[in-house]
C-alpha cells in the first residue's frame, strides 16, 4: 500500500473531501492506540495529509457513552449497513499514503459531521492544543 513519498499521487478519479470515508492503515498500535486497517471519516485535507477519525463497529459501554466523546454513525453510504462508532479523542492526522485507494470508499451525511463537530468541541481537544496553551 505504501509507496515512496516523492512519487506518491492520488489516483485519478479519487475525490478526498470532508465527510468521505476511506479504509486507512493506522499501522501497529501500542497499548490503547488505534491501529490496523479501519474505515475513517475525513474531517479535513491539506496537502498530502488528512485529519481523520477512525470508525469501529464495537459499541462503547454505557459509561463511555456518558462522556459524549463517542458518536454513533448509523449509516456509511457505500459500506455494509451496520452501526459504527467513533471516539473523537482518536482524531488524528495521517498521510494520504495510508489510504487504501484500491478498496471501496463511502460517505456520511452532514448531520453526522455536525455531531462530530459538537463532540470535538465538548472534548476541548483542539482548544487545548493552541500555540497559546502550549506555551504555558
Amino acid at each position: 500500500m505504501f509507496i515512496q513519498e516523492d512519487s506518491f499521487t492520488i489516483p485519478d478519479g479519487i475525490n478526498i473531501k470532508r465527510g468521505t470515508v476511506f479504509w486507512v492503515d493506522f499501522g501497529v498500535n501500542i497499548g490503547q492506540e488505534f491501529g490496523g486497517k479501519h474505515p475513517a471519516i475525513v474531517l479535513r485535507v491539506g496537502g498530502n495529509t488528512a485529519i481523520v477519525v477512525p470508525l469501529t463497529s464495537q459499541e462503547p459501554t454505557d459509561e463511555q457513552k456518558k462522556t459524549e466523546l463517542y458518536v454513533e454513525v448509523d449509516k456509511v453510504y457505500g459500506f455494509k449497513n451496520i452501526t459504527r462508532w467513533c471516539n473523537v479523542l482518536n482524531t488524528m492526522p495521517v498521510s494520504l499514503q495510508r489510504f487504501d485507494f484500491n478498496s471501496f470508499s463511502g460517505n456520511i451525511k452532514g448531520k453526522i459531521l455536525d455531531r462530530l463537530n459538537d463532540a470535538i468541541k465538548r472534548s476541548s481537544l483542539w482548544e487545548k492544543l493552541t500555540p497559546k496553551n502550549l506555551a504555558n
